[in-house]
């Protein structure tokens, strides 16, 4: 059976049975029996939720209108009752999941809400586990707002935005759009600076950043009022609201404009090359498949190293033979340093909490992408004969 790996803390709401589930620790928790092979996990504010490789959806925490079944009753396990449909991917905002079907159709929670896409098609869809709204980018390149629980677009000004939309982060009522010449546009009302200062309602805004021509932005995300860009030369920028050291590990004040995350010396030997953000927290990917995870969650541990004195050393491997390790930094601030192992390779942050699980569509290698992506599409024109090669 496969396995995951858990944490939250009390401001999660999801009323999980307290035997199972320890807050602020680790949990080791397995996906449903019989669920077949989890290939996609999300979270919302205060649910999980997953798809298997028959196309079924399973989720725990509080999910309101949908038809489900319960599978267990440990953690609440359930089953949404929804048969004969082909999914291409999950989402999840705030309150509510998003399946995207193989056809572009959008069905959201309930499945009496269907938001079509057949003519033009999907690009891409961004939300946040805390955003009030998400974002469908059709592949004509055009941009659709809907707020949560509405089935009609949100009209958005996007004339300014003059090239392809690469990456959009969605935070609670802000979004920070990055297009492929490197620029950022952010729309919204500021709250704790998430947008760098720049408020700019119903209308995309040019904002200029300090990373614009360091390196390419890879990928944004955003917690309830932070920002997190991602670049391709690993180093991590943030801005925004700061009690936990969300944004700088060695403040706690809102930062006002954006800050590299990455240049504190706990970090100073390592190559990031994923982010993630829950309410107040930031979680950083290595290419060594390390995770570090800021803030949220982490902050009241114990069994602290003093990063201060430690992290010099700590970054060099002296520590590789530790699974987890926490760091305590100025004004209590902390990090925790997670080595995913062989076990597990991807990290999804929800409001409150974090699971660590097994993608077993993720490959990492670049070859092995190349080759996976290009059979498969072979395979499925059914033209094509191999004598030498087994799929299996």
């Amino acid at each position: 059976m496969q396995s995951f790996m858990f944490s939250t803390n009390n401001s999660s709401g999801m009323n999980l049975n307290s035997s199972q589930i320890k807050e602020k620790e680790w949990n080791t928790l397995n996906f449903p029996k019989n669920c077949g092979i989890v290939e996609n996990v999300v979270c919302g504010s205060n649910f999980v939720s997953f798809r298997n490789e028959k196309h079924e959806v399973y989720y725990f925490g509080p999910l309101s209108n949908v038809q489900k079944e319960l599978i267990e009753d440990k953690i609440e396990w359930y089953k949404i009752k929804k048969e004969n449909i082909k999914i291409k991917n999950l989402y999840a905002n705030y309150s509510e999941l998003i399946i995207q079907l193989e056809n572009d159709e959008l069905i959201i929670n309930e499945y009496t809400t269907i938001i079509t896409f057949i003519n033009i098609g999907i690009k891409f869809i961004s939300c946040g586990p805390l955003s009030n709204h998400y974002i469908v980018v059709d592949k004509n390149g055009k941009l659709h707002y809907f707020k949560r629980a509405e089935l009609n677009e949100t009209l958005i000004d996007t004339t300014e935005i003059k090239t392809s939309i690469k990456c959009i982060g969605c935070s609670e009522r802000s979004n920070i759009l990055a297009t492929i010449d490197n620029k950022i546009y952010v729309c919204g009302d500021n709250q704790f600076n998430v947008q760098c200062g720049l408020t700019s309602q119903f209308k995309f805004t040019y904002l200029e950043t300090p990373f614009e021509k360091e390196s390419e932005i890879v990928d944004i995300k955003c917690g309830f009022f932070h920002t997190i860009v991602l670049l391709k030369n690993g180093s991590v920028y943030t801005v925004g609201y700061n009690p936990l050291g969300a944004c700088n590990v060695e403040n706690t004040a809102t930062i006002a404009t954006f800050h590299k995350l990455t240049q504190h010396s706990l970090f100073q030997n390592e190559f990031f090359i994923k982010i993630q953000g829950s309410s107040r927290g930031t979680v950083l990917i290595t290419n060594k498949n390390v995770a570090y995870f800021i803030g949220e969650v982490v902050y009241a541990l114990t069994n602290y190293r003093d990063a201060m004195n430690d992290a010099k050393k700590s970054v060099v491997g002296e520590c590789d033979d530790e699974d987890i390790v926490n760091y305590k930094l100025k004004h209590g601030n902390t990090v925790q340093r997670v080595k995913l192992g062989s076990k597990y390779n991807e990290v999804v942050a929800g409001g409150w909490h974090y699971v660590i699980y097994k993608n077993v569509n993720l490959h990492e290698n670049k070859s092995l992408q190349y080759f996976n992506k290009n059979f498969k599409k072979l395979i499925n024109e059914g033209t094509q004969y191999y004598s030498d090669i087994s799929f299996i």
